[in-house]
């Protein structure tokens, strides 16, 4: 036989023995139960450098290597391995970063989204020549040979080393590592020549499961520890519990006997699951505090799904009838409240931390068909006690309610300027810690402009800032900021100065100055020294109203000043003096200030508040609340035939279904905190959660997600 022939055959020979090899290893086939899985990108930033002089562009070696990967594993059998398309488009859809790809807490709120088991994450260590530094060349382009561009060397060698982690979407716990090593060299022949011809890239991409890669020497490489990677977690696979997904959706529509639920493969549902269909009939209320602790449910009948996407099912009915919109279809076995986790969670990327949503109901028993209504625990959360004492907390700023600018760089990439900002002076950053998002401002002197075209008469102010404290010449802090609020004419109406950790000499200055007017005009409303740890990050905010100008440092009233006359504010210019000190915005909302909640309510029938904030994938209400939450006490006190719904409402991110579910229960810890901390009747207070349903503002901004995000109380 002509040995050309010849040697694909014992390629193919070889490759058969090291999978029996691999499966003989670990002592099993693939298992009968496989688990769930999603790959992420690996992270390549140690290797980010070398590669791009190896390619002659930045080319996501993470991706390419993730990739290879993914084959692997479908090959294997060993685990459920989610498409790339479906995993794109949540990594979309949620703004998750580069930059955070190999963070377990992030990894594991995508792993929710998905419905998968785990995540895999990885880094690539190792990427190129051994020692990376002798005849870096190449460039834009293509080669149509082995001998131009890449890494030369008389007898080049690659090096390719990777590991991986397994993550447990629920805990974010790393349950299983693998590493990866691979090696190849060649005489004569640059890192990216080898046993064909190498037809060049574009657009920063290289196939890396094509031929003309994987027959180079770098190719090669990675080929070997991607194999020796595959090869490791295949035997991890054995260890893993596999998670059994828990449905709990909801019937969005009824049409002769076809059922469409508003939950789909992202909840785990897949085509030929049997759910079945259950109806809330009552809720059990404490007396004492209005909680519910128990719903009555009834099984309806069974339902077979056939035709899945991401968001949705089509399903027949199999047994019963009388099915309406709003029963529950869920995991035989299971009530309303049990859904699993992994369907459940949606991501705290774009929307702030503080307002986003992850599922957490205690699994509950339904009745079997054709019982009678059985009592079922309800999944409250925290809404029950594991609140704190808002009549405790010394409060007294509240928030505007229609919001006029907001911002959390939820829709900003690491490598763009922010879109709702101008900046003048500064290099401008996204810097992404966990659920963290900040936009970090570098530079020694320089001005910022928030895009807004006006303020009204009557506003707030809200901004969270942090301070890298910087020792230049005789400066030790961070500088100052100057706040122009300027006129429609252009004049600077009012001036705030605020010197943060300033020591220039002999001056400590942790103050604030407050002028009307120019620096040098108009009268100087007042200076204060702080006592502020400006190490940690701070709360600054501003209420105006009637003439009246609060300023509030972490809830701390600074300033609070009476007839101020000022002119309509149309801009605002933010300047820093900040030496080689770094500050970061973290968030700022401007909102137009509106009466109290009684007489808002009384004279409109509605009170709509942005100002009940709650932990992050929790109801938990955040003490900053308090302001808001003692106001409304009062105003139902000062009105005791007032009876209201308490909604909630939520933006588009996530999943529909916990969304829904996530505002009944934080409009319900609403209630309770109302009834058990301010003696208010649970008799006059109802709830009602309505997700995403209810949009007052479209949700493609972080302004508009923030204005949807909202507890309204209706009179009824």
């Amino acid at each position: 036989m002509n040995l050309k022939k010849l040697i694909p055959i014992l390629i193919v020979f070889a490759a058969f023995a090291v999978g029996s090899a691999v499966r003989q290893a670990s002592g099993q086939s693939a298992p009968q139960h496989k688990p769930r899985v999603a790959i992420l990108d690996f992270d390549y930033g140690t290797v980010q450098s070398s590669s791009a002089a190896m390619f002659g562009n930045d080319i996501d070696v993470g991706k390419g290597i993730s990739n290879l990967l993914v084959t692997d594993l479908v090959k294997s059998g060993s685990y459920s391995v989610i498409e790339r398309a479906a995993l794109d488009k949540v990594l979309a859809e949620q703004n998750f970063s580069n930059s955070n790809r190999a963070d377990p807490t992030s990894a594991a709120r995508i792993g929710k989204i998905l419905g998968v088991d785990y995540i895999i994450v990885g880094s690539i260590t190792e990427f190129g020549n051994e020692t990376n530094k002798q005849n870096v060349g190449g460039g834009g382009g293509s080669w149509h040979g082995f001998g131009v561009g890449g890494i030369g060397h008389s007898n080049s060698k690659a090096n390719v080393v990777i590991n991986a982690r397994v993550i447990n979407i629920d805990t974010a716990e790393i349950l299983a590592v693998a590493d990866g090593k691979g090696e190849s060299s060649r005489s004569g022949l640059s890192l990216l020549g080898g046993g064909g011809n190498w037809n060049g890239f574009g657009n920063g991409n290289v196939d890396f499961g094509a031929s003309n890669f994987q027959n180079t020497i770098i190719g090669e490489a990675t080929k070997k520890a991607v194999d020796q990677l595959t090869a490791e977690l295949i035997t991890s696979a054995a260890t893993l519990p596999v998670h059994t997904m828990k449905v709990d959706a909801l019937i969005a529509s009824v049409d002769s006997g076809q059922i469409v639920l508003n939950a789909g493969g992202r909840a785990g549902i897949k085509a030929g699951d049997q759910l079945s269909v259950v109806r809330v009939g009552k809720e059990i209320k404490d007396p004492a505090t209005g909680q519910v602790i128990r719903r009555l449910t009834s099984t309806i009948g069974v339902i077979q799904c056939t035709d899945v996407d991401d968001v949705s099912a089509v399903c027949n009915v199999v047994s019963g009838a009388g099915f309406q919109v709003g029963d529950h279809a869920v995991t035989p076995g299971t009530s309303p409240g049990a859904g699993s986790p992994a369907a459940a969670a949606p991501s705290s990327g774009p929307a702030p931390s503080s307002q986003r949503a992850a599922y957490s109901g205690p699994p509950a028993s339904a009745a079997p068909a054709g019982s009678p209504p059985s009592a079922a625990p309800a999944g409250t959360g925290a809404s029950g006690g594991d609140q704190p004492n808002f009549t405790a907390i010394k409060a007294e700023f509240v928030p505007g309610e229609k919001t006029i600018f907001f911002d959390d760089f939820s829709d900003m990439a690491g490598d763009e300027a922010p879109p709702h900002w101008k900046i003048r002076g500064a290099t401008p950053e996204l810097r992404v810690a966990g659920d963290t998002r900040e936009l970090v401002l570098i530079g020694n002197r320089y001005d910022i402009y928030p895009n807004i075209t006006g303020l009204p008469s009557n506003f707030t102010m809200e901004m969270d800032l942090f301070c890298e404290k910087g020792t230049v010449d005789n400066i030790n802090g961070c500088g100052s900021i100057n706040y122009y609020f300027h006129s429609k004419s252009g004049r600077e109406e009012w001036l705030l100065k605020i010197w943060i950790g300033m020591d220039r000499g002999t001056e400590d200055k942790k103050s604030i100055e407050w002028r009307l007017g120019l620096w040098d005009a108009k009268e100087a409303l007042g200076q204060k020294d702080l006592v502020t740890d400006w190490k940690q990050p701070v709360k600054l905010a501003m209420w105006v109203q009637n003439g009246r100008v609060r300023f509030y440092v972490n809830g701390d009233r600074v300033f609070d000043f009476n007839q101020v006359e000022v002119g309509d504010i149309a801009s605002l210019q933010i300047d820093y003096w900040t030496h080689d000190a770094t500050t970061a915005i973290r968030r700022a909302r401007f909102a137009e200030s509106t009466p109290d909640f009684g007489q808002t309510i009384m004279a409109s029938g509605k009170f709509v508040t942005h100002g009940i904030l709650f932990d992050t994938d929790s109801d938990r209400i955040k003490p900053e609340s308090a302001a808001v939450l003692q106001s409304i006490a009062r105003g139902l006190e000062a009105n005791p035939d007032l009876k209201v719904e308490i909604d909630g409402h939520s933006d588009s991110t996530g999943i529909a279904q916990h969304n829904m579910d996530l505002s009944r229960r934080r409009a319900e810890a609403v209630k309770v905190v109302l009834v058990s901390q301010f003696s208010i009747d649970a008799a006059r207070l109802t709830t009602a959660g309505f997700g995403s349903s209810k949009p007052v503002a479209p949700n493609a901004t972080p302004d508009g997600k923030a204005q949807n995000r909202r507890v309204e109380f209706v009179r009824k």
